[in-house]
Order: structure tokens, then sequence, then C-alpha cells
């Protein structure tokens, strides 16, 4: 045998540790987060207090909560053993799934089978006795440390919902069922689920409406799967849909759509999701986001698991690159913050830009089967049809606004706005963008000579509709009021003329 066939006969029998070549199959649901969203934001992938799972599993710095897991399991044990469930019990029905156990990780576990079940019995009793702690089905002495200490709590919630940090769900629901030991009413006590969702949630604050519906739901993958299922509302995988090839794009920004009077309005009811946005006759509506540091390392490990189990929707991936649309820019996020949709405790505008532009670089979809296809079907042909439009209204308003117009309301506007003749604004509203923002910056003075803006706009073929697109744009851009005091402003406006 040749020194290459021996070398590569070596090789040959190497198998992939980093990515196993079962990693692609269904039941492998645990992975590593992409390299592009880690070297976006590391902390949102690190835990900070407590492992769970192998990937983590002893690091010095996660010591100090470590040490408290086999306290937690021993009160679970010394209230379940009169029962009949002991210590043997858990660790033989957790063993039953070693084999279903690895196959859920995307990397080798080298650890050995008596280490892997102890850390995923551990692990499982402890997440599995805070949650009912929390929950108050049992008790507990109201000086435990992870509840009394102040700082601890974030970090938890924090930590078990990052995809690195995961056991199946499959475990801790078996850990769970196990466990009910003499809790009073078996029959009536939440679920395993309900527990779960009600802890995260005291982060989170969302309406019970939402959470309900998942309280008994199957096949669940593990925690952070059940929490991001919470929030897309329903467990279906995204379908392919009825949209115009030409319009299955991206949307423009906010900023930009605006320019074709689409608005973008919060969309408030308790019973809707985070994801569930609507558009109809020129409102997008969206549902608030509350972006704060929870919510941004949550929404990352969302998109972590989506992009790396190819048995998941795509919802949250689509959800983000249809934020980072419409707030690409440091302006889309004010407008958005602004209108009551971005409720921004992350940082500045500009950070909250900067935020869903470097996470959306992590993001592959594709758009014709995500579940905002239609939205961003209808966006489009929408801003298409209105955009040329606005541009010829704004070049009229040029043409209005030239030392040609002599009209006296004319001067008396230039007066108004401290500008002198109207020709010193000529070279301003030379283009769309600057004759955009001229209009918003002065729509004051502008509304106010509302009257002469439409008398003028008769000889031009302006419509009422028309009109009324161009004072939505600077009415509704600077918060002046609703659209309905612009419409009947037009209506008296058109009666005295």
């Amino acid at each position: 045998m040749s020194t290459w066939s021996s070398s590569m006969e070596q090789r040959f029998k190497e198998q992939p540790t980093l990515l196993t070549p079962s990693a692609g199959n269904q039941s492998c649901c645990i992975c590593r987060a992409p390299r592009s969203l880690v070297q976006f934001n590391e902390k949102a992938f690190q835990p900070q207090i407590v492992s769970i799972g192998p990937y983590h599993h002893g690091k010095e710095r996660l010591n100090m909560v470590e040490q408290h897991k086999p306290r937690f399991f021993s009160a679970l044990i010394e209230r379940t053993k009169d029962g009949g469930v002991g210590l043997d019990h858990y660790f033989t029905a957790v063993a039953s799934k070693e084999n279903e156990i690895r196959d859920c990780y995307s990397e080798f576990l080298p650890c050995e089978s008596k280490a892997l079940i102890e850390m995923m019995v551990l692990d499982a009793c402890f997440i599995v006795e805070v949650f009912r702690i929390f929950g108050r089905v049992i008790w507990s002495n109201w000086d435990d440390p992870i509840f009394t200490t102040q700082w601890i709590f974030p970090f938890l919630i924090k930590d078990l919902l990052q995809i690195e940090n995961q056991i199946p769900f499959s475990v801790l629901q078996v850990v769970f069922d196990l466990s009910k030991g003499d809790i009073a009413d078996k029959a009536t006590t939440p679920s395993l689920n309900e527990l779960a969702l009600g802890f995260f949630n005291s982060a989170f604050q969302r309406p019970q409406e939402q959470l309900e519906k998942f309280f008994r739901v199957f096949n669940v993958k593990h925690l952070l799967d059940l929490f991001r299922l919470s929030f897309i509302g329903h467990t279906e995988v995204e379908q392919p849909a009825n949209v115009y090839v030409d319009y299955q794009q991206l949307i423009p920004s906010a900023t930009q759509l605006l320019l074709s009077g689409i608005n973008c309005m919060p969309r408030n009811d308790c019973n809707l999701n985070l994801l569930d946005v609507q558009f109809n006759h020129g409102i997008l509506q969206i549902p608030p986001l509350t972006l704060d540091d929870c919510m941004s390392s949550f929404l990352l490990n969302c998109v972590a698991f989506e992009q790396s189990f190819n048995y998941s929707s795509r919802h949250l991936s689509s959800y983000i690159i249809f934020m980072r649309c419409l707030v690409s820019t440091e302006k889309g996020a004010e407008l958005l913050s602004e209108n009551r949709i971005l409720l921004n405790y992350l940082g500045s505008n500009a950070e909250v830009a900067t935020f869903f532009n470097d996470l959306s670089m992590g993001i592959t979809i594709d758009i014709s089967t995500s579940y905002l296809a239609a939205i961003f079907g209808q966006v489009n042909r929408y801003h298409e049809m209105f955009l040329p439009r606005t541009r010829r209204i704004l070049y009229d308003l040029r043409v209005l606004f030239s030392p040609e117009v002599t009209d006296p309301r004319a001067t008396q506007f230039w007066e108004d706005m401290n500008c002198g003749a109207g020709g010193s604004t000529l070279k301003v509203l030379e283009d769309l963008s600057t004759a955009t923002s001229f209009l918003v910056n002065n729509a004051n003075a502008l509304v106010f000579h509302f009257g002469f803006v439409y008398h003028l706009s008769v000889s031009n073929f302006m419509s009422l509709k028309e009109i009324v697109i161009t004072a939505q744009i600077y009415w509704l851009g600077t918060g002046f009021g609703p659209m309905d005091t612009v419409k009947s402003y037009v209506d008296q406006v058109q009666i005295s003329h």
C-alpha cells in the first residue's frame, strides 16, 4: 500500500465532529449559532450565569449556578420519593433517550454516557424546579438566592432562550411528568408549556391570550422553539403566496414609502402576535415592538435557530428582513419610533438601524414562500402605482412656487417662511428627496396656505386625491394631525373655490 493510500485510508475512517453527517436530519435541532451572527453579537450566544446542555458545560464562569443544580435535584427527589419516584427513576428514564439526545446536537458529543445522562438530568431538574417555583406550583424558601438576587433572574431568562444553551424538550417533559410527585391535583396542575411560557413572559409582558393556545402544543424541539412559536401564533410551515413575480421583492424604507402615501401605523390588539402585519388602502399596520436587550437577544437566537434548522419555518427571519427594510436608516427608525411602532430601549435610532442591518446580513429567505410575501407584493404594487403621481405633484409644487407665480398669497407664503421670493427656494426643490424634505420641514406653513396650493393646482390638473396624498406626506410625516383633518380642510377649500 502506497503512502498516499495509507494516509487517505485513515482520513476515510474519520468522521466530521463539528457538523456531523446527521446534522441535516429533522431530529437535529440544537446547533451552534452561525458565525455571521456570532461576529455581530457574540454575547447574545454566550450564557452569562447558567450552562444548559453540553456546548458550554464546565466553563468556570458558569460554576456559580452549576453548584446549585444538585440542591434543586435533591429537593425534587425529596418531594417525589414518597410517591415511589426516586433518583434511579430519573436516570433510567433519561438514559433510555440517549441516542435521541445525541441526535439532537449538530456537533459530536465526546462525553461518555454516564456524564451525558447526569448532565441532562441535573439540567432538566433545575429548569423544571425553577419553573414550578416561579409559577407557585410548589413552595420554596423565599430566601433562595437564585430568586432573591435581583441581577440573576434577567440573565437566567436570557440564558434559557439561547440556541446553544438548550436540551431536548422531550427530556424536560419526561422529568416534568416523573416529578409531579405529591402535587395535590395533578389533573389541573399547569403543563410544562404553560409554566415555561409564564416564566419567560415575565420579561416580555405579552397578553395572556397570545400564550394560551400553546399551553398544550406538542412536537416542540426545545424552550427557544416553544417561545418562538408563541410569537408566530401557530405551528404551520410557510406556504408559497400567489404574488405577481414582479412584486416579489423587498420593500422600500418607511421614509421612501411615505413618498407614495404609504403610512406605517401601530396595530394594537391583544389578540394579535408580533408578526401580524397588515396592509390596507395605503396603511401598513404593524404590531408594536418593544426593542430592548432581552428582545434583541431573543430575536438573534430565533434567527440562528431558523437559519440552522432546515425543518423550521422562517417566520422570525422574514420579520427581521421586513423590519430591516423599513428602518434601514436612522430616519426610518425615527419615523417608526414617532409612530409608536418601535418602543426603543436599545439605544439611539442609529443603533436600531444598525441592529436590523447587521442582523439581516446573516439571514437567507425565499420571499416567494415567506409569510410576508403577500404584504411585500401589495406594498410594492401600491408604491409603484402612486410614486410617479407623487413625483409629478412635487414637480407641480416646484413650478407653482417659482418666481413666475404672482398670486399675492404666494408672496405672503414666502414672507411667512422668511424666505423672500419663491425663486430663492427653486434650487431647494430641484429633486424629489430635497423637495420632500422641504415640505416636511415647512409643513405648518404649507398647511396654513393649503387653499393657495389647491387653488393653483387646479390649472395643473391635480386631483383632490392627489392633493390629499401630498398633504399626507408632510402632514402625517410630522405628526400634525390625523388624515380626517386634512380631508376636511381640503373639502372646505374645494367649496370655497
